[in-house]
């Protein structure tokens, strides 16, 4: 596993970052993995951590279709049109749960498991739709998280300490909280380290982000207040 985490600001905008780990129950491996996806017309983006065959996902259009792809450029176009109607009208639970199946014939396709045989995701699995988060289990199970942060994989806990303590923390920015939770993840957890990729239902596009670029101050006042909430408790 490794680490996602992700954080809504006061526009509604969800910041979603990851780190690139990949790794056995050991060792690490110095694959570049980006584990955060848009798909590619903007709103949704998929995080994911677990089997290395979720990786395979992001090759995949993640979003339901109302109908195939067609070899006439013309009506494609026209398919294209009616695709966009089609997930206009859903209502956001609708089209989410429409998600969801399709990422499940995804992965049954990919495992090659067979017709009635019931398929496990292989890890976990974040979205963010909009100005709303998902989380999904590795049995497909789905719920809406309220906290206007969240965090998957074996770093969660380092990172949920660092995203609850400086939610809404003046002059914090949301995209620093998300790179030093990872970082101070990355610190304690093997199976977290490697660059750290960000984006946005907003705009949906993944940049990497520098850690030199992070505020070290920023930094060392995060660790002092997540060893004094450590103390605390």
């Amino acid at each position: 596993m490794s680490l996602v985490v992700a954080m809504r600001d006061d526009n509604g905008v969800v910041h979603m970052a990851s780190d690139s780990m990949a790794s056995t129950h050991f060792t690490k491996a110095d694959f570049d993995t980006c584990k955060i996806t848009p798909t590619l017309d903007g709103d949704l983006i998929i995080g994911f951590v677990g089997s290395m065959h979720l990786s395979e996902l992001q090759y995949y259009h993640y979003l339901p279709s109302a109908m195939g792809p067609s070899g006439d450029e013309s009506m494609t176009k026209k398919l294209e049109e009616l695709d966009k109607i089609y997930k206009e009208q859903l209502e956001d639970i609708d089209f989410i749960t429409d998600v969801k199946y399709e990422i499940m014939k995804r992965v049954k396709k990919i495992t090659g498991t067979p017709e009635g045989k019931q398929v496990s995701l292989g890890g976990n699995i974040l979205i963010a739709f909009k100005d709303k988060m998902y989380l999904m289990w590795d049995d497909f199970a789905m719920v809406p998280i309220d906290n206007d942060w969240a965090a998957i994989g074996s770093g969660e806990y380092h990172a949920t300490s660092v995203m609850k303590i400086f939610e809404g923390y003046e002059g914090s920015d949301v995209i620093d909280i998300l790179a030093t939770a990872i970082k101070i993840a990355g610190d304690s957890v093997l199976s977290v380290g490697g660059k750290i990729y960000y984006t946005n239902t907003e705009d949906c596009e993944v940049v990497e982000i520098s850690l030199e670029e992070i505020d070290r101050e920023e930094e060392q006042k995060i660790k002092e207040e997540v060893k004094k909430e450590s103390d605390n408790e």
